[in-house]
């Protein structure tokens, strides 16, 4: 925590145009663990943003586990108390939330993580957050995006993300 001070403070007093730069600072591993949230004490400062990784539940979502199936209430419970959970924490006393890895594995379930995804996007949404997808450019892990030939892997999933957002 004295280190993100340290930080803000040094590039504010840098000159130019830092005194308004956006900076991010993170959860200990950008966690959104109890312990981990409430352990960050966000610099003083107004352009700061608070960034995290919420890969949930990460039997569904990682690579160690065979758990292809997601969408019960339990599911979205908990997305959505992490989500409620950051925005009572931070969001609500002005302090932006960006997620910038979220994400699942394929295990050959493309209609239920485009289900995910599309839940995931419309609930951070709906809490305020901002979220990028991890994409690691493997078809068999996290990749959506085919960047040899600039085409999707999973056009369905892209296709769940954009209707839930504009919903």
């Amino acid at each position: 925590n004295a280190l993100y001070q340290a930080f803000v403070d040094t590039v504010r007093s840098s000159g130019g145009s830092n005194k308004d730069r956006t900076l991010v600072v993170s959860t200990y591993a950008q966690s959104v663990e109890k312990n981990a949230v409430g352990g960050l004490v966000v610099p003083k400062d107004d352009h700061v943003i608070v960034s995290l990784h919420i890969y949930a539940p990460w039997n569904f979502c990682g690579p160690d586990d065979t758990r292809t199936d997601w969408g019960s209430d339990a599911d979205k419970q908990e997305l959505d108390t992490n989500f409620q959970y950051l925005e009572d924490t931070f969001i609500s006393k002005g302090v932006p939330v960006l997620l910038d890895e979220f994400g699942a594995v394929n295990k050959n379930n493309t209609s239920i993580r485009a289900q995910y995804y599309a839940y995931y996007v419309k609930s951070a949404k709906a809490h305020g957050i901002t979220c990028f997808v991890w994409d690691n450019g493997t078809e068999s892990e996290f990749g959506l995006l085919n960047r040899k030939d600039l085409t999707w892997y999973a056009p369905s999933i892209i296709d769940a993300m954009m209707q839930a957002l504009q919903a």
